[in-house]
């Protein structure tokens, strides 16, 4: 369906869960009190399936983590087959896909996205308060050898943990031969507290190390990323920098919390209840409405602006 901006809606992130068995210090620190909400398996078909009907085709299943639900092969299976979702996709911090990475791949998942932000083992843990790198590391090495085709990195750089560290995290993915996504922190929750570098001087520093940089026309994603070239590289990487390069004009995608909760815009707290919504007679008319409805870009820059989201990420769905 088309927005009354004339975009075409056909994403939707699908946060399953607010629970997380890491502890990011810009996301969920260890004092975070977590809430504990999980879509049920006949809710996520519900949503799922009347909002295929209006046209959402491409899914996204994010959290807190989505390998922590030990039914997370079901949800894609039924998303695929009984839902009607041409493509399936995750995102994980990768610390439990030797358990379900095979069930994974029987079910139809499409994608992987694994999340890492350093490559040093101390900062890693430091980071995530848990003792878990050797294990993320094989981890990606063995989604890398799996049957996905579609695999890639993100990583939110962080000014505190300098430039090689976002080097050295190229190096890692061109080895691999995967895409690696650079995610510009966004001022939402406990990320306003972390400083983080944006598009630009990134380019920079990249163009410095791995030579001049040009436009990619391959595409790794269902979202807004921008892909580069870097003549040094084999590999493509990707910007998603929704403050310093906005690309509101392109927003193709809605978000749907573990609470069950649609929301337009990340930054904006207009919402709707979707399971109570569909309950109603003119409940999938009411929800085709709330997104033609989604405001035309965030303001993110403008502190004073009303209705701002103060949930977290990881209330949210990252």
């Amino acid at each position: 369906m088309k927005d009354s901006n004339n975009r075409t809606i056909k994403y939707m992130r699908l946060s399953v869960t607010d629970m997380c068995n890491f502890r990011c210090s810009y996301c969920m620190p260890e004092d975070y009190d977590v809430k504990t909400h999980n879509l049920s398996l006949e809710h996520i078909e519900l949503i799922s399936k009347n909002l295929n009907k209006l046209g959402i085709t491409k899914v996204k299943l994010t959290g807190g983590e989505p390998l922590v639900r030990n039914d997370i092969c079901d949800i894609v299976r039924v998303l695929k087959e009984q839902c009607h979702i041409e493509e399936v996709t995750l995102t994980t911090n990768g610390v439990l896909l030797d358990k379900y990475l095979d069930s994974l791949v029987d079910a139809g998942l499409d994608a992987i996205t694994i999340s890492i932000d350093t490559l040093r083992k101390d900062d890693f843990n430091q980071l995530v308060k848990r003792e878990q790198f050797d294990r993320v590391i094989e981890n990606i090495k063995l989604a890398v050898a799996s049957p996905i085709q579609n695999i890639k990195l993100n990583c939110v750089p962080l000014k505190h943990l300098g430039d090689d560290n976002l080097l050295e995290i190229i190096k890692f993915a061109d080895d691999l031969n995967i895409p690696i996504r650079f995610i510009e922190m966004m001022p939402i929750g406990l990320g306003r507290k972390f400083p983080g570098y944006d598009q630009s001087s990134l380019i920079k520093l990249f163009e410095a190390q791995y030579g001049t940089s040009t436009s990619s026309f391959k595409h790794y994603g269902n979202g807004p990323a921008t892909y580069l070239h870097f003549e040094r590289l084999n590999i493509e990487v990707g910007f998603i920098s929704a403050i310093s390069n906005k690309f509101c004009g392109d927003c193709n995608r809605i978000r749907v919390t573990s609470t069950g909760h649609l929301k337009q815009c990340l930054h904006y707290n207009y919402n709707i209840d979707l399971v109570e919504t569909l309950q109603t007679s003119d409940g999938l008319a009411s929800i085709r409405n709330f997104i033609l409805g989604k405001p035309k870009e965030h303001t993110f820059t403008d502190l004073k602006q009303e209705n701002i989201e103060t949930l977290t990420m990881s209330e949210i769905g990252g």
